[in-house]
Parts: C-alpha cells; sequence; structure tokens
C-alpha cells in the first residue's frame, strides 16, 4: 500500500503534464507498429498478449519494490479496478484493435483520441464536474481539429467493413472515457503498479476469449518484427504509459488529460505516413493549429 503521489495537488499539475507526454509518444508511435503486428498475428490474440505481457512486467516492478501488497489492489478496491479496467483498457484496446483491421493506423489514432468529447459530458454525470465555457471551448477547439485531420472524403462510407471498423473504433473510445472518469471517481490507496496490473490481467481475459473463440491460433507468423513490437508493447505502449495515464489522472481532469492526448493522433497519423506510405491530408497544418490552440484554453481553463 502506498500514501498518495506526493506531487498531487488542485488543480492542473505540471508533473502530470510531463507524465502525459511518455504515453502521448508512445501510443502515437504505436498505431503503425500494430498495424504491421496484425498483419502477422490476429488482432485479439496480438492484444492478448500485449496485457499479459506488460501484467508480467509490473508484476516483477512490484516485487522487486516490496510493496504491500505485491500484487493485487485492497480486497475492497478489486472490483471496482476491474470495472474501470474493462472499460479504459479492454474495450478501448479490444474493440481498436479490431477497427485497425479495417481501418488505417493515422485515423483510427484519429477516431480513439475522440475520448475528450465523451469524456466532458461523462465527467459531468459521473464526477459532477462543472463544464464553464471556457473548458467548453477549448475541447471543441480541439475537437474541430482533429475533424480536420480526419477528412471523411478520404474514407469511403459506402464500405460497411470500414463503417463498422470506425464504429468498433468510437465505442472504444467511449469506454476509454467512461473508465477514466470511474477511475478518477475514487480515491485508491493500492500502489498506482498494482492497480495498473489489476486492469490489464481482467482486462485481458475477455479478450483472451474472444480470441480463442473467434480467431486461428495457428496463423501467426512469429519473427523479429512481431517481436520486437510485442516487447515495445509490454513495456513502453502498455506498463509504462498505462502508469503514467493513472498517475496523471490523480491530479488532472479526465477532459483535461484527453485533451492533452489529442497530440497522439499527430504522431500516429505522421509516423503511419512516413513508414506505412498512407495518404496525408492538406488539412494537417490547420488541425495542428487547432489542437494547439483547444490544449492551450483547455489547460487555462483548468488553471
Amino acid at each position: 500500500m502506498s500514501s498518495l503521489p506526493s506531487f498531487s495537488q488542485p488543480g492542473l499539475s505540471w508533473k502530470a503534464c510531463l507524465l502525459l507526454t511518455i504515453p502521448l509518444f508512445a501510443w502515437g508511435a504505436n498505431y503503425p507498429l500494430m498495424k504491421l503486428a496484425i498483419a502477422a498475428m490476429p488482432p485479439l490474440m496480438f492484444t492478448a498478449f500485449r496485457l499479459w505481457g506488460a501484467a508480467i512486467v509490473l508484476a516483477v516492478i512490484s516485487l522487486a519494490s516490496g510493496a504491500r501488497p505485491l500484487l493485487l489492489p485492497l480486497p475492497e478496491e478489486r472490483r471496482p479496478l476491474a470495472v474501470v479496467g474493462l472499460l479504459q483498457i479492454g474495450a478501448m484496446l479490444g474493440l481498436t484493435i479490431i477497427g485497425l483491421s479495417a481501418v488505417p493506423a493515422g485515423r483510427t489514432a484519429l477516431l480513439v483520441y475522440t475520448m475528450p468529447l465523451w469524456s466532458v459530458p461523462i465527467a459531468r454525470w459521473v464526477l459532477g464536474e462543472q463544464i464553464n465555457m471556457r473548458k467548453l471551448a477549448g475541447v471543441l477547439t480541439g475537437l474541430v481539429g482533429v475533424l480536420f485531420f480526419f477528412n471523411p472524403l478520404v474514407v469511403d462510407w459506402s464500405d460497411t467493413h470500414t463503417l463498422a471498423g470506425c464504429s468498433l473504433i468510437l465505442l472504444g473510445s467511449i469506454g476509454w472515457a467512461y473508465g477514466s472518469c470511474l477511475y478518477r471517481k475514487k480515491r485508491w490507496r493500492s500502489t498506482v503498479v498494482v492497480q495498473t496490473l489489476w486492469q490489464l490481467l481482467i482486462a485481458s481475459i475477455p479478450i483472451a476469449a474472444l480470441s480463442l473463440a473467434t480467431e486461428n491460433i495457428n496463423a501467426v507468423d512469429i519473427g523479429f518484427r512481431l517481436v520486437a513490437i510485442l516487447a515495445y508493447n509490454w513495456v513502453i505502449a502498455t506498463a509504462l504509459s498505462m502508469w503514467c495515464w493513472n498517475r496523471a489522472l490523480e491530479t488532472m481532469t479526465v477532459s483535461t488529460a484527453g485533451q492533452f492526448l489529442l497530440f497522439t493522433p499527430l504522431v500516429g497519423f505522421v509516423l503511419s505516413v512516413l513508414f506505412l506510405g498512407e495518404t496525408a491530408p492538406g488539412a494537417l497544418l490547420v488541425s495542428a493549429v487547432l489542437i494547439l490552440l483547444g490544449l492551450l484554453i483547455t489547460i487555462r481553463a483548468e488553471r
């Protein structure tokens, strides 16, 4: 068990912003990597192995730290943390990876990071957070930037496979927002490492079950690239990034944290263009400016 983080304080924490830079770049870079990975491994199987590997990393860290309890959160925190994990990890990663099979990596990142749009009304409902005009203006400005970036003329909306993929990704984004709001609602006493470990394990259960029921477990092309992408996901994109996300939520509202991560799809899209040959829309510069402006407005409103 650990006490609350030493940097916990009302309002916006610069340390929380610093923590969020890690998942910002790690998750952005991971979308083109996941696109490559699911070409060699069924998507749900990849996600299950991603969660198990990250859980092992966190278990080793927790055991090495000598924290108590070592691997499990406090009994009264296990059920609420399980719900949070199913929503913000299980639903988000599971639905996103399925959608990624039908949607380009850069645009998948854009749809996932509509999360701030959903977090504002959900936080008002779950947490009673006030939606002042400045915060609303910041969020809407950032989301307009995402809409500029997500050019619907590039997407074939008559393709039902693509539409289904986009819908699943949006549902995953909503699940992420809801789970994050539930996480922020409670004052946790277990260590953030143990909390994240528990969420990863719980989230892996339905994903692994769906993989066994629907995917060909023999359809795996094991190679150096797949192993390297899995290792990156275990250590950086999942274990470290989810720890940073949960830690940041202790001092930052979900809507502001989500607004901060709106830079992530820019990273994912640029890397997808460079390494996967995806097309770059002309609205990229306008999008970046609007997202930056929305972030600055929201941060000012949070202070």
